[in-house]
């Protein structure tokens, strides 16, 4: 290769690089990671970018992306109708999303190791089925055991289709992948927005034809990987680098980068923590001080979309506030609507505040741990990973609180796992702030 070849391929491979890391600050649910060098992703011996997923392809990833966040909220406004139909109490209903979310960081963990030995198109089409079985399953199974065992297997389809999904755009698309991946995840928004909607519409107690509905387009996106063809590289951990690769070598950056690490996971799992906890609760705290189950239903349905607005929101902000300020400006926001949730008559409005301010800091959080130097290797996933585990643990516990104090005790336990995401959010300030006398990496 020439000399004049190589320093335009690195050209290149910087401006994608700089390219997501801008995109990266208006996506639903980045995972904050630039486009990869595409003569790496056709292999080790080839120069060539691989083929471009095929239109139906795409398509069918982000039908299932939408049935990724439509898993992920459905469960808060079901919960009457499991109690219902199975005579469960409140916690046991509330375990469902954690079940859920235990599979889904097995999800996380195992799709990349799936997707290199056997394919990534064997492995996102056992992913997408697994969605489907369970979701169909939570709607036609008889005991309780069983729609457990239904939302975990769920769960491994929604994590490993998650991490899997949004890797192949960015790496198989080319320039058009960072804005496509920004489509996906802007209608996993979108998923969240319309269960608990759907639930409201057809009412708690028929919560199954949602279930059903979320399996139909889990299969649509089965269907559509019949035009997938694999490209050497699809699942190669080493093409996932963070947007500042340089920093990555900063001896300090390297110092501090179990601190750091250890910031963002915390931050990560008490973020996630509130986003389910509140998911999960809203319907329950707000039939308890008075309104009807369509009410709580569509009122939750409104958290998610103001979450949903929350992060494209501050797209606005991005271009004029550090992505460290706009991060613990969020979380600080967001503790406020949770206090303000714990006044009776203001919790609807103090919920709704908190989905707002909650909504930038996923996408925005993974840009600032990419400029870090901290995001190259399977870090993204660890991230991801710890966002599933906060969203198993918070409903279990929030349910617990509720059957042994009563629904109203749901802000406070929310809101103290706010202060943990501020005082996270505040400790990488202080990490990763450059000292004097270095540049920022």
């Amino acid at each position: 290769m020439t000399p004049s070849l190589t320093a335009a391929l690195s050209a290149a491979g910087l401006f994608k690089r700089e390219l997501w890391a801008d995109m990266s600050r208006f996506t639903q649910r980045s995972d904050g990671r630039p486009t990869s060098q595409q003569a790496a992703a056709a292999g080790p011996n080839s120069t060539e970018a691989p083929e471009p997923l095929k239109p139906a392809v795409v398509t069918g990833l982000i039908v299932t992306m939408a049935a990724l966040g439509a898993m992920t909220a459905i469960y808060g406004p079901s919960i009457l109708g499991f109690k219902a139909v199975f005579g469960v109490t409140s916690a046991a209903a509330g375990a469902t999303l954690a079940i859920q979310s235990v599979g889904a960081v097995m999800g996380v963990l195992i799709a990349p190791s799936l997707a290199r030995r056997k394919g990534a198109r064997t492995a996102l089409s056992a992913l997408s089925m697994l969605i489907v079985a369970g979701a169909v399953a939570i709607a036609v199974v008889p005991f309780w055991s069983l729609t457990l065992f239904a939302a975990f297997i769920a769960g491994v389809g929604v994590g490993g289709c998650d991490i899997l999904a949004t890797q192949l755009l960015i790496r198989r698309m080319g320039a058009r992948g960072p804005a496509l991946v920004n489509v996906a995840h802007g209608f996993f928004g979108v998923g969240t927005v319309a269960a608990p909607a759907a639930v409201a519409l057809v009412g708690p107690e028929h919560y199954q034809l949602v279930f059903v509905a979320i399996g139909v387009l889990g299969l649509y996106g089965w269907l559509s990987l019949r035009w997938f063809v694999d490209a050497p590289g699809d699942a190669t951990a080493d093409q996932v680098v963070g947007v500042v690769e340089v920093g990555a070598r900063s001896r300090r950056v390297r110092s501090l980068g179990v601190w750091v690490m250890a910031g963002f996971l915390v931050l990560y799992i008490s973020h996630f923590a509130v986003q389910t906890g509140i998911g999960t609760w809203e319907p329950t705290l707000l039939r308890s001080l008075g309104h009807d189950a369509r009410t709580a239903a569509l009122l939750t349905s409104l958290y998610w979309l103001a979450l949903v607005v929350g992060r494209f929101g501050a797209a606005a902000l991005a271009r004029y506030v550090s992505t460290p300020l706009l991060v613990c400006g969020s979380c600080l926001g967001m503790l406020a609507g949770t206090l303000l949730a714990t006044q009776p008559e203001m919790a609807a409005l103090g919920l709704l505040i908190a989905g707002f301010f909650m909504g930038p800091i996923f996408p925005n959080g993974l840009t600032w741990l990419a400029t870090t130097g901290h995001a190259h290797g399977n870090r993204f996933a660890y991230v991801v990973a710890a966002a599933f585990s906060g969203m198993a643990f918070s409903p279990w516990l929030v349910g617990v609180a509720i059957q042994n104090w009563g629904a109203e005790v749901m802000p406070l336990i929310v809101s103290a796992l706010g202060a943990v995401s501020v005082a996270s959010s505040l400790l990488l300030v202080a990490l990763t702030r450059p000292r004097r006398g270095t540049s920022s990496p």
